[in-house]
């Protein structure tokens, strides 16, 4: 976990700028594609944790974060994100997985981002 002090619409400006191989997934993503609140979380996959906490500049905090970086277990999440505003996300099915397993308010977030994924299947089918 890691935690970006100037919030996360920050750590958006600063993704479209650098050069880091990622997908962006839970309520950051949902919120870009059917927002519900404000999102709390960045949680982003990420090929190397060390180099994307570096490019990123996060601060490393045990007791707050806002940012969460994942290694995925298979590099496909990071083939061929979406681009949106300039920021490449997971896949829509994947963001709605991880929020349903997600803590907190990720389930519900998961519930509204698929009744948008119903309502809007062009959108966001390849």
């Amino acid at each position: 976990m890691g935690f970006e002090p100037r919030g996360i619409k920050f750590l958006q400006t600063k993704l479209k700028t650098l050069d880091l191989r990622c997908a962006i997934t839970g309520s950051i993503a949902a919120s870009m594609l059917a927002p519900v609140a404000p999102p709390r979380l960045a949680t982003i996959y990420v090929v190397d944790l060390e180099e994307a906490t570096n490019a990123l500049n996060l601060r490393l905090s045990e007791s707050v974060s806002n940012v969460m970086l994942i290694e995925p277990n298979d590099e496909f999440i990071l083939k061929c994100p979406t681009l949106v505003d300039g920021l490449p996300l997971a896949t829509t099915s994947q963001i709605a997985a991880d929020l349903l397993t997600s803590p907190g308010r990720g389930p519900a977030e998961a519930e509204h981002l698929m009744d948008w994924m119903k309502e809007n299947e062009n959108a966001w089918r390849r």
